[in-house]
């Protein structure tokens, strides 16, 4: 497991992404180099790929590609998801569903978005952060979120 925190500072607007301290169900990160931008290898979870991130600032939200998904039977959850993510500048995808419950909300990210989706717990601060699980449809987005009960 590791504890990451990072300081988000969107171009635009700083106040979008507070300072998060987010808590990854990921093993160790190993450093290729001792620079703070150097690049690192993250193993995912168990049957997962490995993840490339670098060190850095994420992406300005307009930059980002996001699909939000009901896990849950409630009405119109995905669809409040979407319209926070949209009023903070995301691009959104149109709301939908998963297809099966979740206990938990999920935010997964594709290579290269870990920081993105880690800015994105100040939306739905019990969610999960990890990598997308391979076979999942990711609707061409960089971050997908799959709203649990806990959204």
């Amino acid at each position: 497991m590791a504890i990451v925190v990072w300081r988000l500072l969107p171009a635009d607007d700083p106040e979008l992404v507070p300072e998060t301290t987010v808590t990854l169900p990921l093993a160790p990160v190993t450093s290729t180099e001792p620079s703070s931008t150097a690049a690192s290898t993250v193993a995912a979870p168990t049957g997962a790929a490995s993840v490339e991130t670098t060190a850095g600032t994420a992406r300005p939200p307009a930059q980002v590609r996001v699909v939000v998904l009901n896990g849950t039977a409630i009405s119109g959850l995905a669809a409040g998801g979407v319209q926070r993510l949209a009023e903070a500048g995301y691009d959104v995808e149109p709301p939908g569903n998963y297809g099966q419950p979740v206990d938990t909300t999920r935010i997964w990210f594709t290579d290269g978005y870990a920081l993105e989706a880690a800015a994105l717990v100040a939306f739905f601060p019990a969610a999960t952060v990890e990598p997308l699980p391979g076979g999942e449809d990711d609707r061409d987005a960089d971050v997908v979120v799959v709203l649990g009960p806990d959204a």
